[in-house]
């Protein structure tokens, strides 16, 4: 991920926009799972499936807390901040 893009982003617009952030991939980390453990699972399956052909919603079935909060951790930055 480009951290330096991203950043860029979260100061421009969104709920981070003018903020005085430490913006490090630990704090990226941090603020994605405290979405990502606030989501509504089954809602947001239900969400994407309908975007889905009915062959493709298999991929959406074991979206879950956990599974999100385990793919936290294979997050890098390409770019340097």
């Amino acid at each position: 991920m480009n951290g330096v893009l991203l950043f860029n982003a979260l100061q421009q617009a969104g709920p981070y926009q003018g903020e005085e952030i430490s913006f490090s991939l630990q704090w990226l980390r941090q603020e994605l799972g405290k979405k990502i453990a606030a989501l509504d699972w089954k809602m947001a399956r239900r969400d994407v499936e309908h975007f889905l052909r009915a062959e493709d919603r298999k991929f959406v079935e074991h979206w879950s807390q956990e599974l999100f909060q385990q793919q936290l951790e294979h997050l890098v930055f390409f770019s340097k901040i």
